[in-house]
């Protein structure tokens, strides 16, 4: 899947791309894992883009301390939707055609110093080559930065206690 520089910004200022929320509990993650968790968010991405459409799905994750989000994009850089004003800078020119690519985006104040983190998986026509390798690599990513998380309020609790 490729897409001109000017027209992924064009729909994504549009709001002209598949987006869909779903909602999980911490104690979902405890009980069913993270790989379990993200099946929904993982099949609704592979089917909006099998349809080659530019797609946004989230994971809210509603912890004690407050939310964690996971999201799916379908984008052409390793930046989020939400940065959508930057992109062009990356890139020579509008008509220039480049590859879809999938991001995987994690936020949370308790994740890092910025609360961010966005990583390039590789490209839609990978993900869609191999599908059942690339829910592995998600569930592991995701799972190392929920570890990363979980780790940071069990340390605030032992902090105030």
């Amino acid at each position: 899947m490729e897409i001109e520089v000017g027209n992924f910004i064009t729909a994504i200022e549009n709001e002209d791309y598949h987006k869909e929320t779903i909602t999980a509990r911490a104690s979902d993650v405890d009980s069913m894992g993270v790989a379990d968790v993200m099946v929904p968010v993982i099949d609704k991405f592979e089917s909006s883009i099998k349809n080659n459409k530019l797609t946004q799905i989230e994971l809210v994750i509603d912890y004690a301390d407050g939310p964690v989000f996971v999201r799916l994009e379908s984008g052409i850089i390793n930046l989020p939707y939400s940065n959508i004003d930057k992109v062009d800078n990356f890139f020579n020119g509008l008509e220039e055609k480049v590859p879809v690519v999938v991001n995987l985006i994690v936020e949370s104040p308790k994740l890092n110093a910025s609360g961010f983190r966005i990583d390039t998986l590789g490209s839609v026509d990978e993900f869609l080559a191999n599908p059942e390798n690339y829910e592995a690599k998600i569930a592991g990513n995701i799972a190392e930065k929920i570890a990363v998380i979980e780790s940071a309020e069990i340390s605030e609790e032992d902090t105030n206690n």
